[in-house]
């Protein structure tokens, strides 16, 4: 299909020709991925789920730019997590909020510390998430937990999941 487009971008948006534009393919490659992680999460076979994100992340790593090389290493820092390859994870989510910070996406560098933080555990791990929180909560993120999982799921868990009363 155009522009990188997959068969799951719909109709519309290929008919649209804004995956011809650079940005917005990165933007939606990304998401793709990122629902592939979160869906994988609450999935019994996540298999499928796991190759659709590291497909994504391969798509996004052939754009060859500093921000996409960025979001590729996070979804594969997500499927990492998932699938075989937990001893990866680390040393990805190290390197995508390096990459992050000097593309100036700030809070996708964080989430991704946040997410090292919880997946190492131990001492350093707790002090990643304090400062990750303290940063967040200066930046008036009132739910940490809620933006780690939207910018860096790792496909293995959700927080919480809201409950919404409507009066």
């Amino acid at each position: 299909m155009p522009g990188g487009a997959s068969k799951s971008s719909g109709p519309s948006l290929v008919r649209s020709h804004l995956l011809q534009v650079q940005q917005v393919r990165i933007f939606m490659r990304h998401l793709h991925g990122r629902a592939a992680l979160a869906a994988a999460a609450l999935s019994g076979d996540q298999g499928p789920l796991l190759r659709a994100a590291g497909r994504d992340a391969q798509v996004l790593w052939r754009e060859k730019v500093p921000w996409a090389r960025a979001l590729s290493q996070l979804l594969q820092a997500g499927t990492a997590a998932g699938g075989g390859s937990k001893e990866k994870v680390p040393e990805l989510l190290r390197e995508a909020a390096a990459r992050c910070d000097a593309a100036d996406m700030h809070l996708f560098a964080v989430a991704a510390r946040r997410c090292l933080g919880q997946w190492l555990g131990h001492e350093e791990g707790r002090t990643l998430r304090a400062c990750a929180e303290e940063w967040m909560a200066g930046q008036q993120v009132v739910r940490p937990d809620r933006m780690e999982a939207l910018l860096a799921p790792l496909g293995l868990r959700l927080p919480e999941r809201l409950t919404l009363t409507i009066s």
